[in-house]
């Protein structure tokens, strides 16, 4: 079945693969070429498999794919199979055994001469046995059983001179707790035990979605962020470039000296560098991406592979939060809480039943059976009483059916540990672990309000961030501007063109961390509040 099932992840994943791919490839032959859409972005590796992908695209692959998910997944099949070994408790069971005896039994002398001189007696005997036992939910056992004795032959049958021992024997015996183990309620807290654990296990895989899809939105703004820097960075590139140009002109015609010349060359050595870090910084974000949503599952090397995200981030404002209503929101959703919560109510039913075992042993049993003999083996027999033909299929059955040699037994059995100190010390602890439980979800609660205001705080300070850089930017762009003039007229250095050119850069890039950061601010405040699951319309379910 699992087999099954990761085969069918794993096609649905080729085919989203494929879907994606099969765009950037050319077109079939004889087929007129499409119009090449415009990318986003410029290429990094322009040798490379072109893969572009949308947020959403790299949200359903990481449900397909993640393993991180994948792995969780499987606690609450295991949970709710545990359900089934609890239940299975009450199974009733079915039993058979034969038994084949053959016995030898020396006599002393006075028992040699009562017996006419026999000096031992033998044995064949078979034993046949046959029922069903097991427990009912309120903590009573039962066995019904069946057993059949046939001695085909003895020293004694053979004396007598009869055909043999046969001998039939059913009982059906209860055992009745009255005070420890008693109830429904005591005996089934392993099955509702097992049902808590399994529910908690849903919303502790809740969980691993939702930190998993928070996962996903960081890397893709991330390398969102990585292109934009590239861009930035060759633009300043440029921006040097030119002015090195334009200074190696200058220097040919005898306007400025050749310090100025050495001056942009450091600057276009320097833009150099920082497009290599940025490049750099791309293939690492572009990895991030492809580990999170396992895009190649088995593949160890996707380094001909370029990852293009085609999404571009929001520069909306923020709407209005209200604190509390957030908070609240929080509290109410956070699945981390829903678990701690539901294994907390495990834990109470943990500690009612360990009160339950401080009570002594008070059991009412008894039993009710037939016993049916072989008339040929019987008083009668050895007084010369006739018997009387038997007319079903045995004689010793008929005698077990007749009812005639009908027992029962009832009675009581106590016991009490002396100290009791095994019971004591398991209700204490579990005592204890309710109280620890209870307690973390107190933490939990403050954790997760903390949580949420500073995801408040994070949006409304990266959107201010997003707003200043802007300016920033705009400023910066004008003072190059402004300060290119004053150069082209000798009013200021190259070295301190270089300067306000990378003001600008070093500005763009501030923009740029900021808007990723506003994204991934307003993804970080629906997981804090447990929304980011309802926000992107993925469930999880039994059997999801």
């Amino acid at each position: 079945m699992s087999s099954m099932r990761a085969c069918k992840r794993s096609a649905i994943a080729l085919l989203l693969a494929l879907s994606f791919l099969l765009p950037v490839g050319g077109p079939a032959r004889g087929a007129e070429s499409p119009p090449v859409p415009s990318l986003p972005f410029e290429r990094v590796s322009p040798e490379a498999k072109l893969v572009q992908l949308s947020l959403e695209e790299c949200f359903s692959l990481a449900l397909i794919n993640n393993l991180d998910i994948e792995v969780g997944q499987y606690i609450p099949d295991i949970n709710a199979a545990g359900v089934d070994v609890q239940k299975g408790i009450f199974d009733p069971v079915a039993f058979f055994n034969a038994t084949y005896m053959k016995d030898i039994f020396p006599l002393i002398s006075s028992q040699s001469v009562s017996t006419g001189g026999l000096s031992s007696v033998e044995l064949d005997e078979w034993i046949l046995s046959g029922g069903i036992t097991g427990v009912i939910p309120s903590g009573m056992t039962y066995n019904a059983s069946l057993t059949s004795t046939h001695i085909p032959f003895s020293t004694i049958t053979d004396a007598l001179g009869t055909n043999g021992e046969q001998e039939f024997n059913a009982s059906l015996t209860f055992t009745q707790p009255l005070l420890k183990n008693f109830g429904v309620d005591v005996n089934t807290t392993g099955i509702r035990v097992a049902a808590k654990n399994t529910e908690a296990s849903f919303y502790q895989l809740q969980q691993t979605v939702i930190q998993t899809l928070f996962s996903v939105e960081q890397a893709y703004w991330a390398l969102v962020g990585a292109y934009e820097n590239v861009r930035v960075q060759k633009d300043a590139l440029k921006l040097s470039q030119d002015l090195l140009d334009q200074n190696r002109i200058r220097l040919r015609v005898g306007v400025i000296a050749s310090l100025d010349v050495l001056q942009a060359e450091v600057g276009v050595a320097a833009g150099e560098e920082q497009v290599i870090l940025a490049l750099y910084r791309v293939l690492n974000a572009r990895d991030q991406l492809i580990q999170v949503i396992n895009l190649f599952p088995g593949r160890v090397n996707w380094d001909n592979v370029e990852i293009m995200p085609s999404d571009s981030p929001s520069q909306r404002p923020p709407t209005e939060y209200i604190e509390g209503d957030q908070i609240m929101t929080g509290l109410r959703n956070r699945p981390e809480l829903k678990q701690l919560l539901i294994q907390e109510e495990a834990a109470e039913l943990n500690a009612h039943f360990t009160k339950n075992q401080l009570l002594p042993t008070l059991n009412l049993n008894a039993t009710v059976g037939l016993i049916g003999l072989d008339s040929d083996f019987n008083s009668a027999v050895l007084f010369g009483v006739p018997t009387s033909p038997h007319t079903g299929i045995d004689p010793a059955w008929d005698d077990l059916v007749s009812g005639d040699n009908f027992q029962w037994m009832v009675g009581l059995t106590f016991q009490i540990p002396w100290g009791n100190e095994v019971a004591r010390g398991q209700y204490e602890a579990a005592n204890l672990q309710v109280g620890q439980i209870d307690t973390s979800a107190q933490n939990l609660r403050l954790a997760i309000v903390q949580d949420v205001r500073s995801a408040l705080r994070m949006i409304d300070t990266s959107w201010k961030i997003v707003v200043a850089s802007k300016e920033t930017t705009r400023f910066r762009r004008e003072s190059l501007k402004a300060n290119q003039k004053k150069y082209e007229v000798g009013l200021i250095t190259a070295h301190d063109l270089l300067l306000f050119q990378n003001e600008l850069a070093a500005a763009e890039v501030v923009e740029v961390v900021a808007i990723t950061s506003y994204n991934i601010s307003l993804s970080n405040l629906r997981r804090a509040t447990g929304t980011l699951l309802q926000f992107l319309n993925v469930q999880v379910a039994a059997g999801s």
